[in-house]
């Protein structure tokens, strides 16, 4: 596959909301004009989750699910000035409307079903476009692994398995920063990687 030069790339971003990350994503949406941003999941780490009350599961270091809609409304404030700029800046209300809330619980949990792994597992299912797509992986891949996981669930013992897992894996790529959490190796390298 041959890249046009002028072509940008299509990406998914999962983030847990740790300090670094806040920063990336302030500096992310500065340059969202250079990319096709497709969504946003909030997930946890080894570092940061939310806890599970009824688990006896105490949050870590947690941010809380409403640092990414604050800073996509402060990149309103500012985003008929970059139009001035640069041409491609996505609306406010598009990166609001494609912000999803993935599994958060525990670090590396993906047992449960999210808003987030559902936004995932249907775009992955529905998604027509040939270019790859770039999941950046800042926090845990457990949101990721959970949506693959759906669908394998799914497909897995149907004769659209093959099909379905071969287009996944030639299109997506996994962008890890520190393999925060454990369901890289324990899902997605051994079920869905080839």
């Amino acid at each position: 596959m041959i890249k046009q030069l002028n072509e940008k790339a299509r990406t998914i971003i999962t983030t847990d909301g740790e300090v670094d990350d806040m920063n990336s994503f302030l500096r992310y949406l500065l340059y969202s004009n250079e990319f096709d941003t497709e969504g946003i999941i909030l997930t946890s780490s080894v570092y940061h989750y939310a806890g599970d009350d009824e688990k006896g599961i105490k949050p870590e270091r947690w941010t809380g699910e409403k640092w990414i809609p604050y800073l996509i409304s402060e990149y309103g404030k500012v985003y008929d000035h970059l139009k001035v700029h640069g041409e491609g800046y996505p609306t406010p209300e598009y990166l609001q409307s494609i912000y999803h809330v993935g599994n958060i619980s525990f670090k590396g949990e993906y047992e449960q079903e999210t808003d987030g792994s559902r936004f995932l597992e249907n775009y992955l299912l529905e998604d027509t476009d040939e270019r790859p797509l770039y999941i950046q992986t800042w926090g845990g891949t457990n949101t990721t692994a959970r949506a693959l996981r759906s669908i394998e669930e799914k497909y897995g013992h149907s004769p659209e398995w093959s099909t379905i897992k071969k287009r996944i894996e030639e299109k997506v790529v996994i962008y890890i920063i520190l393999d925060q959490d454990d369901t890289y190796n324990e899902y997605i390298a051994k079920k869905m990687a080839y």
